[in-house]
């Protein structure tokens, strides 16, 4: 099994769910204002 391989599925997954939560987070901002 290749954990490294594993891990940097993950991580990229949690990288672009990341942005995406900052992207929407800016967007409120934006509407708020």
């Amino acid at each position: 099994v290749d954990t490294v391989g594993v891990n940097e599925e993950i991580i990229r997954r949690y990288v672009r769910h990341q942005e995406k939560m900052e992207q929407t987070h800016e967007q409120q901002m934006e509407l708020l204002e």
